[in-house]
């Protein structure tokens, strides 16, 4: 084989991808009915905003873990908002006690 014989080859299955994705995007939201695009983007939107929600949860959660460990090396002074019951429940990890 020489080498214009294998630049011919790869020349033939590039040509073969390519319509592979022009098929694969002319098939995909060219296609799609008004109503089956709104029924897809307000089931995007209901996955964004559930997303967003248990991203605010979990910064929540960084934020009240930050502020204890912030009162147990005395950064901020102690004010028990869960940690005792955290510490006696779940995992001993704070360290914080009401005085």
């Amino acid at each position: 084989m020489t080498d214009e014989q294998s630049v011919t080859g790869m020349d033939r299955f590039d040509d073969h991808d390519q319509e592979l994705e022009r098929n694969r995007n002319s098939r995909g939201r060219g296609r799609l009915s008004p109503a089956e695009r709104r029924r897809a983007l307000v089931r995007k939107r209901r996955t964004y905003t559930f997303l967003m929600w248990v991203l605010a949860l979990l910064a929540l959660f960084f934020a009240w873990a930050a502020f204890g460990m912030m009162m147990r090396i005395g950064f901020l002074p102690v004010f028990d908002l869960g940690y005792s019951w955290f510490d006696s429940h779940i995992l001993y990890f704070f360290g914080v006690a009401a005085r």
